[in-house]
């Protein structure tokens, strides 16, 4: 009976991918507006605002369509024929159109179309594409070194108006079997671009001309990806997230986001990388909050060799930080949105739904709850309790990197336990009587936050965050100070008093308190040996002495 079982799933498994790679097929024909016979149920595959990721599937299914279907697909990624063309006063951008037809630009205002508003719309497109390069690449710092030669008229980057599938804000056309030089691991090609004629319809969440600037900003966020870094086909959500955080950092005031955004807030549970990435934009605004824009930047430059988990890791220690630590203070962020926005975290929080809570508010009886589940590698469930008249929110998260990495669907099992009884060894204090425990069997792979009464109860006045601490050189041990208006001296000594690390140092702001940190290596720059280790940070008239353990990794 398994047998049978397995056969008849691997048998369903077979033609799930065969008729999505018929799906891509048919799709990429459709909107170069070649002819082919397809099924009357034909449905196109959905990439979302954007057809980058069809481009994509193209590629990793290639050897999987027939002579024919690779015919066709060739000249679907063949530039569109329009009548004429401009250059962008930069002259870095050609823009393609036709001023007759279904693909002619207009305008329209709270009457309809304007007739004969083709050239202020082609006009519209020229301005802002030269200021979004302007932003992209002078002001933010990404490389887009374009030249094509002759295709498409010249040198410059080509861009092509046409009536587009409704709901299509644009697409980056590129072909997958015909890779530039190397410059790295990651494969580069040169593309080009197609947006839509007018933005009318009432399928775009924006409309019009911010629909355009947006669309530019995200379109061209994918030209530089594939021209200048390469491509990870199996990580489009970093590609997406990338793109949509553009249009934020170019276009701050239309916020098109808006409408992919709430997928993310009803699935945190699920692992970032099996996201779409357009709703995965507020991990690129985080980044850009807590360390400016560099650090996108420089985790770009590491695509060239490393997949987008790597770049992202190897980036983040460029800052003194690493993905677990920034993941978990994302996942406090993603909690004070909607009418628990606070100052301090999202600027336009107040904008944005709330999370998603993994189980209806727990009362807690007989002094204690307990949850028992399990959660995929970088993802995040949220569980409220009540106690008498307080209530507690916690936040689990899982940043198994090495999970992340694969790309695994494993899940992780947990056990979340809160009390008010006598439980002590293992137990972090809350206030108010309470405690709580993660039990887990590989801690240093988990963070866990707890909110008692909209205050962050994830240390306290002598806690120290993580203890023990597995020091590798790169994960930080977080100290509480009192403040961050005055600059800490921090010491470090031995459980006999030899002293091994010393320096003066700004307060951080991490998962709502003030902290200083230390990265478990001494003054020579060398990992100290495991063991109990003594703190003592001193901040103005107030001082602090507490103890730790250190496991070194």
């Amino acid at each position: 009976m398994k047998k049978f079982i397995f056969s008849f799933l691997f048998v369903s498994l077979l033609i799930a991918q065969d008729n999505k790679i018929e799906q891509v097929y048919y799709t990429a024909c459709d909107r170069a507006g070649i002819e082919i016979d397809k099924p009357i149920d034909f449905k196109p595959f959905d990439t979302g605002k954007c057809g980058f990721g069809l481009y994509v599937e193209v590629g990793r299914n290639w050897d999987k369509f027939s002579e024919i279907q690779k015919s066709n697909i060739k000249k679907s990624l063949e530039r569109p024929q329009l009548q004429t063309s401009i250059l962008s006063p930069s002259r870095r951008f050609r823009i393609h159109f036709d001023t007759t037809g279904v693909n002619e630009p207009f305008l329209f205002n709270d009457y309809g179309k304007i007739p004969k508003s083709w050239k202020m719309y082609v006009d519209s497109v020229a301005k802002y594409i030269d200021s979004v390069y302007n932003v992209i690449v002078n002001l933010i710092g990404f490389e887009f070194n374009f030249n094509d030669d002759t295709l498409g008229g010249g040198s410059e980057y080509d861009i092509y108006i046409q009536n587009l599938t409704e709901g299509l804000y644009g697409e980056t056309v590129f072909d997958y079997s015909n890779p530039l030089p190397r410059s790295g691991v990651a494969k580069r090609f040169l593309s080009f671009m197609r947006i839509d004629n007018s933005y009318y319809e009432s399928s775009y969440y924006t409309r019009g001309i911010n629909a355009l600037k947006v669309t530019l900003a995200h379109e061209f966020g994918h030209a530089v990806q594939l021209l200048s870094y390469g491509l990870w086909d199996e990580d489009i959500w970093f590609y997406e997230m990338t793109s949509t955080w553009l249009e934020e950092a170019v276009f701050d005031d239309v916020n098109d986001y808006y409408a992919y955004i709430p997928r993310f807030f009803k699935a945190t549970s699920t692992p970032i990388y099996f996201h779409d990435g357009y709703d995965l934009v507020v991990l690129g605004i985080f980044l850009q909050a807590r360390f400016t824009h560099r650090v996108i930047v420089r985790a770009w430059d590491n695509i060239r060799n490393y997949p987008p988990v790597s770049a992202l890791e190897l980036s983040l220690n460029s800052f003194s930080s690493s993905l677990k630590r920034e993941f978990v203070e994302f996942s406090l962020w993603n909690y004070y949105t909607g009418s628990r926005a606070r100052s301090g975290y999202y600027k336009e929080g107040a904008n944005y739904p709330e999370v998603r809570f993994e189980t209806q508010p727990i009362f807690i009886t007989s002094n204690e709850a307990t949850i028992n589940n399990s959660t995929g590698a970088l993802s995040t469930q949220y569980y409220m309790f009540i106690w008498r008249s307080d209530t507690i929110v916690a936040i689990i998260s899982n940043v198994n990197l090495n999970s992340a990495l694969a790309r695994s669907s494993d899940e992780f099992v947990f056990q979340y336990h809160i009390t008010a009884g006598s439980y002590s060894e293992g137990y972090t204090p809350l206030g108010n009587g309470l405690k709580t425990r993660l039990k887990v069997p590989d801690f240093d792979n988990w963070g866990s936050l707890n909110i008692l009464n909209s205050q962050i109860a994830f240390v306290k006045t002598n806690d120290v965050f993580p203890n023990p601490f597995y020091a590798d050189g790169i994960e930080k041990i977080l100290i509480p100070v009192d403040s961050g208006s005055e600059d800490v001296e921090m010491k470090i000594f031995t459980i006999g008093f030899d002293l091994v690390y010393s320096g003066k140092f700004k307060p951080e702001f991490n998962f709502g308190n003030y902290f200083v940190s230390w990265n478990g290596r001494d003054n020579s720059g060398e990992i100290v040996k495991t063991g109990v280790y003594i703190y003592f940070v001193r901040s103005g008239n107030s001082e602090r002495l507490g103890k730790f353990v250190l496991i070194r990794k």
